[in-house]
């Protein structure tokens, strides 16, 4: 359960104390003659190792601190017997544990070794001779850089290692003394450290003479941890002051709030000598990415987090979720997944947890919630849209007494809602979160800080590392291995292009942000599969999607084709002990069958399966992605999946924007491929998604409350219906990679705007007295987003003319349908839609629409394929993308046997993967 201490927050372009937040510190922080500080991080305490303090300078030696700015001296930790031990710098390699030192000695650079950060460390090696200020930086992928200063001339330079301990090639210089603040006493550049910010890498180092008032810090930037870089225009941006002398040599670190701070040392007086002290000053990174810092000299300042101040608890850690279930749909726009009460006007069971406390008292809660109803509240809003009232409320109960305040009444955007003061009786209490409408309230997480501390940053830019420090999340991922193959995205193309690769010998990890497999055929979403399989010129294809899928609509037709094949007397068996099978979509859950897809899946000896994971940012290396960092929606704990090659099967081309692969969204003019269905003018229409819903016939009349904050509709407008299939789609209009929370929330305002005219209107309210809504889907069913382009682009004429390719690969069946909005009855918007369908004969897809055309390896398959709008109303659906699935994994195969990349598949394996067609990947059955 994600339960964490946190102390002050920082808000805004420069740190700024927010009233009763936090204690004040001031400089120095070490005042004994210290110089050159490097500080890690672990296990929650905090270690400083600096030069000078072991007999001069013939060591280093190691202060511990809690909290950044109260240190404990401890031992000496490295002495190699010879003075002039200078500029520690002390990394934990995260794969072995062991920690290394990087020292300098007489002007030589060197690592020593240790099992621990309180040594000893050991040296193992030298690397440079004439050389100072070693500083030792990993990058997300792994790649390791030694920076350090050559000497004569002061320059900077780096060195790519293979290992902490083994350089890699040859060192290059980055960085040598120019500006003038540089030269004012010698020509300087020493102390390099490396931040990461937002892709880009600043070097930090000083400038000018160590031992003269003058000594400054500045910064450059680069876009690769080798370079080129690029001094800041407004370096330096830390140096002397009234009072206040040469300010320099330092390392950065984050505090639990994810401040960053600069520890750094100051000369005590202006004369030319070595005495220094250390010190602690914030820096910060303005909106256009310009870093800034200041260096301060007995002046009282906010004092870093400790992470000892209150309680933060996230909705989706709650040990029993209750009635509510875990959104990740918008994690990707506010950086966490939040629990929602879906109970369909009836009020869900309470999610309920433990939490320990450090101390009973009074504390001040917040709760990070919004009125999902507000957007449509507002002074432009129609008349047909305008919600009143709250649908979504909710209460939070400390051990079972409910707080006085009710939440999720207010604020449109999500915030923090201030709860008030309350009283916390023990260390250790019960929470709970009592649904009090059944309206899809929501909750992100609650918040206990001291009472009278304001709230947490909301803009996502600083919630999230805020959120990643207090939950202890490291700043690097968990290594979860490398493989041939990752695959992003569990639906069924997604699945197949998995279990394909992992037949054919691949070691495959299968990364989905759902605990069921399926995607739009699952028991969350329930779309039937559609589309036909086992076709020319391939008709293997589609064994596997056989495989996974479970009977229903289209496998039937297929078996009453040829009714006396095997596998056909299965399916009709089936289907006459479970009729309910031919509802395609929005049926029972059982006809998706879960259960089938995942053990099949796990019992795939090469394929590691990862559900509840999403996958929201890559590494890249050049045009290649290097590897796949996925959030657990339930811990938040990251991690990094390596990999020679990714599948993108989210549907919304999701790894492939983030790897900036080239994609398409909405509708092409007609004059950009000459298709007759195009419109004249290219816009971002999209078909829609779909939220889905029945109802039953009960023995006894239920009630449904009347919904105010739904859309309005009367006797004439509303649909009269016990069921919502695929035609009851919105969003035509707007984002669906990133607009998704609110494309759904309009979805369910329609269907219980609907049931509620059904229910209580006297018009209806006989006819519908025992019908209950049984089931509504708050998982959206996707039909399109981003489309990512390959070497070909799949055009209508391609389709209606059978253009032959090469490369045809998979079949598809299904006319070219497209989705348009119908104009509702009411003076609402779309929220159905009509089909208007062209006739295709089969076709085969082209390869070269399953891979990117400029990230070279990364493959799709599903509906985010290479097509244009019109071309994917006939590819779009189910067992066609389980189909491309199959093709990808057979691919894969060919990419690691080869050790080529998708394209080399086409340009020189083209017979071997049409072999593989032939074959298929399937169980081998009599069909």
């Amino acid at each position: 359960m994600k339960i964490l201490p946190l102390m002050a927050v920082v808000v805004g372009a420069a740190p700024i104390l927010l009233a009763g937040a936090a204690p004040t510190c001031q400089n120095p922080i070490l005042a004994g003659n210290l110089a050159d500080p490097a500080v890690i991080r672990h296990d929650g305490v905090y270690y400083l190792y600096a030069t000078g303090d072991v007999d001069g300078d013939n060591g280093t030696r190691v202060f511990t601190s809690t909290n950044l700015v109260d240190w404990e001296r401890g031992p000496v930790v490295f002495r190699p017997g010879q003075p002039h031990v200078w500029a520690p710098d002390v990394w934990r390699d995260p794969a072995s544990g062991r920690f290394y030192l990087y020292y300098t000695v007489n002007q030589t650079v060197g690592v020593a070794e240790a099992g621990g950060p309180r040594g000893p460390f050991q040296a193992v090696r030298k690397f440079f001779d004439q050389a100072i200020d070693a500083h030792l930086f990993r990058d997300d992928d792994g790649a390791l850089y030694l920076y350090y200063v050559q000497l004569p001339g002061f320059r900077i330079s780096v060195q790519p290692m293979a290992s902490p301990t083994q350089p890699q090639g040859k060192p290059q210089v980055i960085l040598q003394p120019e500006s003038d603040w540089e030269k004012r006493a010698g020509h300087v550049t020493e102390g390099p450290w490396i931040i990461k910010h937002r892709g880009r890498y600043y070097l930090l180092y000083s400038g000018s003479g160590a031992d003269t008032p003058d000594y400054a810090v500045g910064y450059a930037v680069a876009d690769h941890p080798l370079g080129p870089f690029k001094r800041a225009p407004h370096n330096p941006i830390i140096q002397r002051g009234e009072g206040l002398y040469g300010p320099g040599h330092g390392c950065t670190i984050q505090d639990p709030d994810g401040r960053w701070w600069h520890i750094y040392h100051q000369k005590r007086t202006a004369r030319i000598e070595w005495s220094r002290f250390i010190c602690i000053d914030p820096l910060w990174f303005d909106e256009g990415g310009n870093l800034y810092g200041r260096a301060t000299r007995g002046v009282a300042q906010p004092a870093p987090a400790t992470g000892a101040r209150g309680v933060l608890v996230e909705g989706e850690s709650f040990a029993h979720l209750g009635g509510w279930v875990i959104d990740q749909q918008s994690m990707d726009q506010m950086g966490s997944p939040y629990v929602l009460a879906h109970g369909l006007g009836v009020p869900v069971s309470d999610a309920r947890t433990q939490v320990d406390f450090p101390e009973p008292g009074r504390y001040r809660l917040w709760v990070r919630t919004r009125d999902w109803a507000a957007p449509w509240k507002t002074p432009d809003t129609s008349a047909g849209m305008k919600a009143s009232g709250t649908p979504g409320l909710f209460q939070v109960l400390i051990d079972g007494k409910a707080v006085e305040r009710m939440f999720g009444d207010e604020g449109a955007e999500w915030h923090w809602q201030d709860g008030g003061a309350v009283e916390i009786p023990s260390r250790s209490v019960a929470l709970a979160l009592r649904d009090r409408t059944g309206f899809a309230g929501r909750c992100d997480a609650l918040l206990f800080t001291a009472d009278g501390a304001q709230p947490p940053p909301n803009d996502l830019a600083a919630l999230t590392p805020w959120r990643r420090a207090l939950l202890g999340i490291p700043a690097e991922p968990l290594d979860a291995g490398e493989y041939d193959l990752v695959v992003v995205g569990g639906g069924m193309a997604g699945c197949c292009a998995a279990v394909s690769a992992a037949r054919l010998g691949c070691k495959v990890a299968l990364i989905h942000d759902r605990p069921v497999l399926g995607g739009n055929n699952s028991s969350e979403v329930r779309v039937g599969l559609s589309g036909l399989i086992h076709q020319q010129p391939y008709p293997r294809l589609g064994d596997l999607v056989e495989e996974l899928g479970p009977i229903g609509h289209w496998s039937l037709y297929q078996a009453q084709q040829a009714p006396d094949l095997p596998r056909s007397k299965e399916v009709l068996a089936v289907i006459q002990r479970h009729p309910e099978k031919r509802i395609h979509n929005a049926g029972p859950a059982s006809n998706y069958e879960d259960e089938k897809k995942i053990a099949l899946a796990w019992a795939e000896k090469n394929l590691a399966l990862h559900l509840g994971m999403r996958a929201n940012h890559v590494v890249m290396q050049g045009n290649r992605i290097r590897a796949v960092v996925a959030q657990d929606i339930r811990t938040g704990q990251i991690r990094k999946f390596r990999a020679r090659l990714v599948a993108d099967c989210t549907g919304d081309g999701v790894i492939g924007a983030l790897a900036g692969a080239d994609f398409a969204y909405g509708r092409e003019s007609r004059a950009e491929y000459g298709e007759d269905s195009a419109p004249l003018q290219k816009d971002e229409m999209v078909m829609g998604t779909s939220v889905q819903w029945y109802a039953e016939e009960d023995r006894e009349p239920s009630a449904f409350p009347e919904c105010p904050w739904a859309v309005r509709f009367d006797e004439k407008s509303c649909v009269k219906t016990t069921r919502g299939d695929w035609d009851w789609e919105t969003g035509f209009h707007l984002n669906h990679a990133t607009q998704i929370e609110q494309i759904r929330d309009y979805g369910l305002r329609v269907v219980f705007g609907n049931w509620a005219v059904l229910k209580n209107h006297p018009r209806f309210r006989d006819e519908f007295a025992r019908q209950r809504l049984k089931w509504v889907a708050y998982i959206g069913g996707k039909r399109e987003s981003r489309r990512l382009l390959g070497d070909v682009v799949l055009r209508q004429q391609d389709v209606v003319e059978a253009k032959p390719f090469p490369d045809a690969s998979v079949t598809t069946t299904w006319t070219i349908d497209l989705h348009y909005p119908r104009e509702p009855l009411c003076a609402c918007d779309a929220f159905r839609s009509e089909a208007r369908n062209i006739k295709i004969s089969p076709y085969p897809i082209p390869y070269r629409c399953f891979y990117s055309r400029n990230i070279e390896n990364l493959m799709m398959a599903g509906r985010n394929i290479s097509v244009t709008h019109v071309a994917l109303g006939t590819v779009r659906v189910m067992r066609t993308g389980g189909m491309m699935g199959e093709v990808v994994g057979m691919a894969a195969s060919l990419c690691k046997k080869h050790q080529t990349v998708p394209r080399g598949v086409y340009q020189e394996h083209l017979e071997e993967l049409k072999s593989l067609l032939r074959r298929g990947v399937g169980r081998q059955s009599n069909r």
